[in-house]
């Protein structure tokens, strides 16, 4: 899902539905052409450490804590969920460009 090319809420979907809640915590995020991606969060980096490690964020969202259920077929399968996701996302990055570095976007 590319913010930049017309993304659709199932492109959103699949993303969020290909993703493990219990493997571990996972980060969603937005690089600097606009490519949506959940990161599952390296053993060797925290949080705090994510753009040192990813250097093209240029958006991150608050962590994705293990368990939770923000992630995976029952997170992407609730429309609440994915709709607040969306629209940040569509919001965030439409507001981007007035931005440097990476923004944390703190949704929950």
């Amino acid at each position: 899902m590319n913010l930049s090319q017309n993304p659709t809420k199932e492109q959103l979907h699949s993303i969020i539905a290909g993703a493990n809640d219990e493997a571990g915590h996972n980060i969603l995020w937005v690089d600097n052409t606009g490519e949506v991606r959940v990161t599952l969060l390296p053993d060797d980096i925290t949080p705090a450490g994510w753009e040192d490690k990813f250097p093209s964020t240029s958006l991150r969202y608050e962590t994705f804590v293990q368990g939770n259920g923000y992630v995976g077929e029952e997170a992407a399968a609730d429309p609440a969920h994915i709709d607040r996701l969306y629209n940040s996302l569509i919001r965030e990055w439409a507001q981007r460009s007035n931005r440097t570095g990476a923004e944390y976007i703190d949704l929950f």
